[in-house]
């Protein structure tokens, strides 16, 4: 007997022999992709058309479980789920919004169901495949330690976007129009080493944002648009051995912001607006090696402020308003700072004290601000007496920014410096006792 049947029951037991040759009926709603992949916390789409056209109107109605925000029509206020087709667009693809949460199932099924004319009893299963963002933009290697998202375009980062990713060591967020993080979205990465957020527009980040960071040794924040940071930002990572906040817009820095880096080696704080600093800013960074403050606003220097960075070799101070040095600053460190108004005739008593007056002789490095034909003659730097009795102190330089030195046996010995150009100058200092004795 003639029938309007255009498909089979997807229930059909498939040892029943039917004498109707009828596709599926879940092979009429035709699924562009399928499957669909989306990123964990982030959104997708695809597409929805039947596969023959029907006597009357359809409708086809979707659903998802827990996690999953469908919509079938942008264009209208709220989450829409049904989709309409006519005898004339059957064949026209009509899309479907997919949003997913965080902490979904690796694999998620939207459900559709038809309804009107001979599709009546149609049903079609669509399967989302979840994945975390490194994987979702093939930017995750094979063993899964290293993702690169540099330069990815990424606008906005979604909580539990890294989920799964426990052995993760090393992210690179950098060169995307991030603006703005959202609190957790580094949770679960209890093996990550290495953080590049810079070039990420970032204005601002939220306090906890690295809490979970434990083993986190180098970060790398630069070149953003930060004007400020949260007092407990860097809580408890202790292993971290690299911070760059340089090119940023930071105007002042919490007293005990790097109060838990006994670890550190490298601290890039250049090219901010910062006028001052606490005089406890790094205390206990007895592991830093390079410090960098150039391209400041800073006119002064807390007296102690350098007295505990024991290992510091590398100390960049110039493009600021300083006149002086602190008498903390470490005699071996190789310091990077112009001091115009302390090259003078009158200059002693902004130096150093060891630059003045020290038993410990050590290389001396000073950088000359003055350019050729901005001065006329010499400037002298004196080094006071170390007791012990006549003294004969030997001068070598490594620059012709220091043009002479003194050599006659002296406890008053003149270092006489002339302002050839810019540049360093390392003065090696040599002193002899009347007894023969060197003195170092």
């Amino acid at each position: 007997m003639p029938n309007s049947l255009i498909c089979l029951p997807r229930n059909l037991p498939l040892s029943v022999t039917v004498d109707v040759k009828l596709p599926r009926c879940d092979n009429l709603l035709l699924f562009t992709p399928s499957p669909l992949t989306v990123a964990e916390g982030g959104s997708g789409s695809y597409t929805v058309a039947l596969a023959s056209q029907p006597s009357t109107a359809v409708t086809v109605t979707v659903s998802a479980g827990a996690g999953v925000t469908l919509d079938t029509d942008a264009a209208t206020n709220g989450n829409q789920t049904s989709l309409s087709f006519s005898t004339a667009n059957w064949n026209t693809p009509q899309t479907v919004e997919v949003s997913v949460g965080q902490d979904v199932d690796d694999t998620v099924i939207l459900y559709h169901s038809a309804s009107g004319g001979n599709y009546g009893s149609v049903t079609a299963n669509l399967t989302v495949n979840i994945q975390n963002i490194c994987e979702y933009m093939d930017a995750l290697n094979s063993d899964g330690t290293f993702c690169d998202l540099d330069s990815k375009k990424i606008t906005s980062l979604n909580s539990g976007n890294f989920n799964g990713l426990s052995n993760l060591e090393t992210l690179w967020l950098g060169a995307n129009d991030l603006r703005s993080l959202p609190e957790d979205i580094f949770a679960g990465l209890s093996s990550l080493k290495t953080l590049s957020l810079r070039f990420a527009n970032l204005s601002s980040l939220p306090e906890d944002i690295f809490a979970e960071l434990l083993a986190l040794e180098e970060l790398y924040l630069n070149s953003n648009a930060l004007s400020s940071l949260p007092k407990d930002i860097f809580a408890g990572l202790s292993n971290l051995k690299i911070i760059w906040l340089n090119d940023n817009k930071l105007s002042s820095l919490p007293e005990d912001i790097f109060d838990e880096f006994s670890a550190l080696e490298t601290l890039y704080l250049n090219r901010n607006a910062l006028s001052s600093l606490p005089e406890d800013i790094f205390a206990g960074l007895s592991a830093l090696q390079e410090l960098r403050l150039d391209g400041n606003d800073l006119s002064s220097l807390p007296e102690d402020i350098f007295d505990e960075l024991s290992a510091l070799e590398t100390l960049t101070l110039n493009e600021n308003s300083l006149t002086c040095l602190p008498e903390s600053l470490p005699l071996s460190v190789d310091v990077d700072v112009d001091l115009p108004q302390c090259v003078n005739t009158n200059t002693t008593a902004a130096l150093p004290s060891w630059l003045i007056a020290t038993a410990t002789l050590e290389p001396l490095t000073l950088y000359v601000g003055g350019e050729d034909g901005s001065r006329d003659g010499s400037d002298a730097f004196n080094m006071t007496s170390v007791n012990a009795g006549d003294i004969t102190w030997r001068f070598t330089s490594s620059h012709p920014a220091v043009a002479s030195v003194s050599e006659e046996p002296s406890n008053n010995p003149i270092v006489m410096v002339t302002p050839v150009r810019e540049g360093k100058a390392t003065i090696t200092v040599t002193a002899t006792a009347a007894n023969g004795n060197r003195i170092s």
